[in-house]
């Protein structure tokens, strides 16, 4: 059970969003696929102009963690935006079935989704016209809704995306539990988390002076 206010709005999954307590790694994987739709978008057959790309759910508010200051409507007393975080995934992933909303424990989170009304599912390949079949098929196990039917990363790695491109052998599994960066620093601010990340990298890559 960790902090229910974690990740950038545009990347947050479902999970987070309807404030489950209880979460996983899957986060990380909404998260990736994301990134994922960011770099589709750079094919020059969904969007020439690179100026107008943008994140494929670019909310401006997500109720509770951001809401909105001018919200056009109320869900279940909650107030909510057309740019809402939710509202967003909704209208491009589809209102979820009743088995891909069985990992919501919270009633009131059951109907404040609900309140969103009936949306369609919208096809991926209207999204991304320029993409391979292969990478759609990725892009939406790596976006479905309920967090225990979602890829997994080692899953991902076998998909057929990666078939002609995947190393094995460079491939790392950690046997030992993993200290994050931002666990080091405790509550340090962003400066002293930049100078912790440059700290780490510089023997890579370069060996400017920090600031």
């Amino acid at each position: 059970e960790l902090t229910g206010h974690v990740a950038t709005r545009w990347y947050r999954s479902p999970e987070l969003i309807l404030l489950e307590k209880i979460y996983s790694t899957a986060i990380d994987i909404w998260a990736v696929g994301c990134v994922f739709a960011e770099l589709l978008q750079m094919c020059k057959e969904k969007q020439p102009d690179f100026k107008a790309r943008r994140a494929l759910f670019a909310g401006s508010s997500c109720f509770p963690l951001s809401p909105s200051q001018k919200p056009s409507m109320f869900i279940e007393g909650l107030p909510i935006s057309p740019r809402d975080q939710l509202n967003l995934i909704l209208e491009i992933r589809g209102t979820p079935l009743e088995e891909e909303r069985k990992f919501i424990n919270d009633q009131k989170a059951e109907k404040y989704l609900q309140g969103f009304g009936k949306k369609e599912k919208k096809p991926l390949s209207n999204i991304y016209p320029g993409a391979p079949k292969e990478a759609l098929d990725l892009l939406d196990k790596l976006l479905c809704f309920n967090p225990y039917y979602r890829i997994t990363a080692k899953e991902a790695l076998k998909h057929p995306y990666f078939a002609n491109i995947r190393k094995k052998s460079l491939e790392l599994e950690a046997t030992e539990q993993i200290t994050l960066l931002t666990d080091q620093a405790g509550d340090a601010n962003l400066l002293s988390l930049a100078k912790i990340v440059l700290e780490k990298i510089k023997p890579h890559c370069f060996t400017a002076p920090l600031p």
